[in-house]
């Protein structure tokens, strides 16, 4: 599991900085007789295309006692119990101790382009650099609003002597 935790890292940190709020959406939703679907569909997606196997079955199971109208109070406060465990075990794995590097010349080119020309790509190198490189931290809030002229801003505000020519 090594090499895939490493391939879905930056996905799980993007996932519990965008997307913690589902399963409040979820709840809301139930609470004011509206339909959960939206949030809850992208939960069920989210989970399982990211592994988050307990939380992708209690988003599954919840959403089909909503659609066959069953009583889906339990069904909910499991699927809350499995967000909480998700996002606390994805906290771990950020926490665990890792060597970041300095970024490449050619990954700040190439994310500077992709932000300059609002190309959607930049997120998802940006997410694929922000766990392995350091000094990326400033450009998390307007990455994760998709501010593609905030971050690069933030960007250009980088010292170049701090790149690595490898």
């Amino acid at each position: 599991m090594g090499n895939e935790l490493e391939r879905l890292r930056p996905h799980l940190q993007s996932f519990s900085r965008t997307h913690a709020r589902l399963v409040n959406e979820v709840a809301a939703a139930i609470k004011k007789g509206e339909d959960p679907d939206q949030p809850l569909h992208k939960l069920v997606g989210l989970a399982g295309n990211l592994g988050l196997g307990s939380l992708h079955h209690a988003a599954l199971q919840l959403q089909t006692a909503l659609r066959n109208n069953l009583d889906h109070g339990i069904h909910l406060s499991h699927l809350e119990a499995s967000m909480s465990e998700a996002l606390k075990a994805i906290a771990e794995i950020d926490s665990a101790p890792r060597t970041r590097r300095r970024m490449r010349v050619r990954e700040w080119t190439e994310l500077e382009q992709l932000l300059r020309t609002k190309d959607f790509r930049a997120s998802v190198l940006f997410d694929s650099l922000v766990g392995e490189v350091e000094g990326l931290e400033p450009l998390l809030a307007p990455m994760d609003q998709l501010d593609f002229e905030g971050a690069l801003t933030m960007l250009r505000e980088m010292p170049l002597g701090s790149l690595s020519t490898e």
